[in-house]
């Protein structure tokens, strides 16, 4: 691709892909809700959990998993989950190539004639909103990597839920081995989360244990007070 700033030369990856997660999440809500097995509740901390089980109104199940990224709840919120706040953009062009150029910043197809740019990594803004910053630091990285003409047509910012050793959070309560979480993917979310979320079924169901370096045992001895 001749339009590329690529003095240096590159690797052409042709077995890479990428995953438009609000289309997969929209797919996988419509499944569970044929299934009859989606129900959107605010649910917060309106959770009770007996000898019997784990309450929820009107439902009873044997354990619950608190998977709130950022949104920590009263039951885990020692946990050390640090915002990292994200912006892309969103720009348009001619230019029809299905391939992700990635150096310093990452270019995506998104829809026909729309591509996404990103991702900055700010922790120390955490405003809910879009920054001039951002946006400019985004359009000189992109500058350095390719030289077709583009339009930006809009821009976006999300949190991601880290933790300090850059390694996500699994496991049980301290005080009660109903309750669950799963939390911290991070950057790589996307890639980390199914892997993880086997994982932790497998050690719910089979009582296996989780590797030390996920394990939220980790961090109990460092900010668990009871």
């Amino acid at each position: 691709m001749k339009e590329v700033r690529d003095p240096q030369g590159g690797l052409l990856l042709k077995q890479g892909g990428y995953l438009d997660t609000v289309a997969y999440l929209n797919s996988v809500r419509a499944f569970l809700e044929r299934e009859n097995n989606f129900l959107e509740e605010q649910v917060t901390d309106n959770v009770t959990v007996t000898h019997d089980g784990v309450h929820f109104k009107n439902y009873l199940s044997d354990r619950v998993v608190y998977c709130t990224g950022t949104h920590q709840n009263s039951l885990f919120s020692w946990l050390p989950i640090r915002p990292l706040k994200g912006e892309v953009l969103l720009i348009s062009t001619d230019r029809t190539d299905k391939m992700i150029i990635n150096r310093g910043v990452y270019v995506v197809p998104h829809i026909k004639g729309q591509w996404r740019v990103g991702a900055t990594y700010n922790f120390g803004d955490l405003e809910p909103t879009t920054t001039t910053k951002s946006r400019e630091e985004l359009l000189a990285r992109l500058g350095l990597l390719i030289h077709f003409p583009f339009k930006v047509i809009g821009q976006q910012w999300g949190l991601r839920p880290t933790t300090p050793d850059r390694r996500p959070i699994l496991g049980q309560h301290p005080e009660n081995p109903r309750v669950w979480t799963m939390n911290g993917m991070g950057t790589k979310g996307v890639s980390l989360a199914p892997y993880f979320a086997d994982v932790l079924i497998h050690s719910m169901e089979n009582g296996g244990s989780l590797n030390k370096e996920v394990d939220i045992e980790r961090y109990k001895s460092l900010y668990w007070t009871s």
